[in-house]
């Protein structure tokens, strides 16, 4: 249906707050932490369409007959739906790796123990990673790699 709002009063992409990034930023700085920065590849393409119908004109050279469309099984760039489902895949990854959300909105992630601190913002399609222990971060780098395409760094301090 064309003018439908699929999620009414629902942000479709992760944004992470002014303020909480700079609450974060201000803590690293206080605590010395370590600071890193991803980005992932494509992420948007990453979803998997299982809860809503959509339905494409075919592309100019596709051969397809007069008068069909195509119904979309997977996200695409531009797709309203493609930064939730991102989204949502994301947080179910979070939560099965033993993450606790930090904020109503799921943009931030912590797991801890009496020593170590890691902390993961999301915004969009890039996350800042703030940790006490390099260790932690490299780890977490491994697993979230078998899952996406990571271009990543350390956030430079002057």
């Amino acid at each position: 249906m064309i003018g439908c709002d699929y999620f009414p009063n629902k942000t479709y992409c992760a944004v992470l707050s002014s303020r909480y990034n700079h609450i974060l930023l201000a803590l690293a700085a206080v605590e010395g932490w370590f600071i890193y920065q991803a980005d992932i590849v494509q992420a948007f393409l990453h979803g998997q369409l299982d809860y809503v119908d959509i339905y494409i004109n075919p592309p100019a050279c596709y051969q397809c007959p007069i008068g069909w469309v195509l119904k979309l099984l997977w996200a695409i760039y531009g797709l309203h739906q493609a930064p939730d489902k991102f989204k949502q895949e994301v947080i179910v990854w979070f939560k099965a790796t033993g993450y606790t959300p930090a904020n109503e909105a799921q943009t931030i992630w912590i797991k801890q123990d009496r020593i170590w601190i890691v902390i993961y913002a999301i915004y969009a399609d890039d996350f800042l990673h703030f940790t006490n222990y390099k260790a932690m971060y490299q780890g977490f780098q491994k697993q979230f790699k078998k899952l996406f395409e990571v271009k990543a760094g350390s956030v430079g301090v002057y």
